[in-house]
């Protein structure tokens, strides 16, 4: 009965050594998750800050992976969620939000400290970029949020 005894002793001992990390792990990513942080840092740039009336914004984002361990994105679900806010006279605020078709193969995973950069062509045709304004834009990734970026729409036909 000794070794019996000893055995589980072994066994359980070494079950902790191997769940212990695991779970530290887990309970520092559910942590940050509760404290708000994000494993992503989101870049947002823009190589034109001047674009015509109901043409569309270039846009170029950078996704850090802050955290230790590998994370995978989900590519089309990268661009869905934007604040839009107009800079000029008015300071309308909105929320756009673009549905998505998912198909097979649709993220990428990203190793710890590593980046991921992906571009979009964003829309300008909604009633809310409807005439000549600044506006200021900022994408939302999960709990992270990215910078913002000032643009200006300007008539490139005036009549």
């Amino acid at each position: 009965m000794r070794t019996a005894g000893k055995d589980r002793r072994a066994l359980w001992i070494l079950s902790a050594l191997i769940l212990l990390p695991a779970l530290s792990a887990a309970g520092q990513a559910q942590n940050e998750q509760q404290n708000g942080k994000s494993p992503w840092k989101l870049k947002l740039s823009s190589s034109s800050m001047r674009v015509c009336l109901g043409s569309s914004l270039p846009l170029e984002l950078e996704v850090t992976n802050q955290s230790n361990d590998d994370i995978r994105i989900d590519k089309l679900n990268l661009w869905q969620d934007f604040s839009l806010q107009r800079s000029g006279s008015t300071g309308e605020r909105g929320w756009l939000t673009i549905d998505y078709i998912h198909g097979p193969n649709d993220s990428v995973l990203v190793k710890a400290d590593a980046s991921y950069r992906s571009t979009y062509d964003f829309s300008l045709q909604d009633n809310f970029f409807g005439f000549p304004e600044k506006y200021i834009i900022k994408l939302h990734y999960g709990q992270a949020y990215s910078n913002e970026v000032n643009f200006e729409i300007y008539d490139c036909n005036p009549r």
